[in-house]
């Protein structure tokens, strides 16, 4: 088991691509990660702005990424892991054991998908780009909930 551990600690090493400013959600960026956001609820913003990202290639039948976008001027971390071997691929996040990590947090506070939430959260064919659409995602510890809707393009380097 701990050299599995390994292995995958190493695979997800090596598909980082480290820190990449981006600035809009246009694909013609070339290889620049890019996100379209809107959250609404307990926290409330739009943006296009990411201060850092680890985009990574799908790896082991999943799609795991993790990029911070710029809200109201603080960083929150996004982190995103689903299933996905091949796409397109659309998950319902209502669905009983649908295997999808979303989150949303800074320091202070954080959301994340939990039972209670709906919406779909979909990859594209590419692996590197995908949207998603979450209604009710619930903080740690309080009883506050946010909406998040997301167009984004991480590609591995």
């Amino acid at each position: 088991m701990r050299n599995l551990y390994v292995l995958l600690t190493v695979a997800l090493m090596a598909c980082s691509s480290g820190t990449t400013p981006a600035s809009n959600n246009d694909h013609s960026a070339g290889g620049k990660a890019t996100i379209d956001l809107t959250v609404s609820g307990a926290l409330q913003g739009t943006t296009t702005q990411l201060a850092k990202t680890d985009c990574n290639a799908p790896v082991f039948d999943g799609f795991f990424t993790t990029m911070t976008p710029v809200i109201n001027g603080e960083n929150y971390d996004l982190s995103i892991s689903t299933p996905f071997k091949s796409g397109p691929v659309t998950i319902d996040l209502a669905t009983p054991d649908n295997k999808v990590l979303l989150q949303l947090h800074n320091e202070k506070l954080g959301w994340e998908k939990t039972e209670g939430t709906t919406g779909t959260i979909t990859i594209n064919a590419d692996g590197v780009s995908g949207s998603a659409d979450a209604h009710a995602m619930k903080a740690a510890g309080v009883q506050t909930f946010i909406d998040l809707k997301f167009k984004f393009y991480c590609p591995a380097s």
